[in-house]
């Protein structure tokens, strides 16, 4: 392989029982690696009150540190890919832990495919003791479009020159995001250990996400987006589970109100029908859907404005309609 000059972007909140174990593995994956010759390490916090960003800069990273504000995943990966200066990039979340022979396996298909998705070995904790293991989370076993993206993305700076993640958007980020490059690019899925996500989050109620109003509608508001902004193709092919959970719900209210059991039948139908999304969320999904849909609107409509820190500096933006340009020149001096 031709050499490579590599970006790693970290995103982390409150990630201080994994962030060092985070760093620690990429450098030790990079010192793995000949043939890359530069590497830069970013990682972007949000409002974190341990001391995620003491141990990002005691491993010298670059940091940037979102002070306050509205923050998101996809804030974060955006303040990290402009202030980003290599071609090649990672995305990482601070609870993840890099194979360390990641490089050197995905070179082939790297130079290939330019955006690549490996492997995910899940290992979830209750406090400090492990209670669930899964070495194949994803199911990945052969090489073909992406089936799930998520907060791991290696990829090519070229195939995202004019492409952003939506910072306002609140969950469903990283498939907003493939959904903007489906069309032109598609991510890769590899067979390939890529990366251990140590998962320390308290497992929350289904129902009481679709209860909240701007839980769980991260899937409505890229939809509004896509139909705003042109890319609702791609968001069609991306996600088709939520296409049906939609089409199911159209079908439950029609049927309550018209009184009509075939399409209460339908509803149940489609429900079973798995296409990505379990029983349970296609259920919750369509039942909540108006509300969300509504709640939705509502987020869309609210100003959501940041402020984040580096180099000593403070500086301010909205999230929902960031200029795009002058962050970078801010992040880049």
């Amino acid at each position: 392989m031709t050499n490579m000059k590599l970006s790693v972007i970290i995103i982390g909140k409150d990630s201080a029982k994994t962030l060092d174990l985070c760093i620690t593995s990429v450098k030790k994956a990079i010192t793995n690696t000949p043939f890359i010759t530069d590497h830069e390490l970013i990682y972007v916090d949000a409002i974190s009150k341990d001391n995620s960003l003491d141990i990002a800069n005691k491993q010298d990273c670059q940091t940037i540190k979102i002070t306050k504000g509205f923050t998101s995943a996809a804030l974060g990966r955006n303040l990290g890919l402009l202030a980003a200066n290599y071609d090649a990039l990672l995305f990482l979340d601070g609870d993840m832990e890099l194979n360390e022979h990641w490089f050197t396996a995905s070179e082939n298909y790297y130079q290939k495919y330019r955006a690549l998705r490996g492997q995910r070995h899940e290992l979830t904790y209750q406090q400090t003791k492990l209670v669930k293991e899964n070495s194949t989370f994803d199911q990945i076993e052969t090489v073909e479009p992406v089936k799930r993206p998520g907060g791991f993305l290696m990829i090519d700076k070229a195939l995202i020159r004019n492409v952003k993640f939506s910072s306002d958007l609140l969950d469903e980020e990283e498939s907003d995001f493939y959904a903007k490059i489906y069309r032109e690019n598609k991510i890769t899925q590899v067979p390939i250990p890529a990366y251990k996500h140590h998962n320390y989050k308290e497992i929350q109620s289904k129902i009481l996400n679709y209860l909240l109003p701007f839980k769980n509608i991260g899937f409505l508001v890229s939809m509004i987006k896509s139909v705003r902004s042109g890319y609702f193709s791609g968001y069609f092919f991306v996600q088709k589970k939520y296409i049906l959970a939609i089409l199911a719900s159209i079908l439950l209210y029609f049927a309550f109100f018209l009184n009509q059991p075939i399409l209460m039948v339908a509803w149940g139908l489609i429900c079973l029908y798995n296409l990505g999304l379990r029983f349970i969320s296609v259920v919750l999904t369509s039942i909540f859907l108006p509300y969300k849909f509504i709640t939705s609107l509502i987020f869309i409509g609210m100003k959501k404005e940041t402020t984040f820190e580096v180099a000593g500096k403070s500086f301010s933006m909205n999230a929902s309609n960031p200029n795009f340009e002058e962050l970078a020149k801010v992040l880049q001096n």
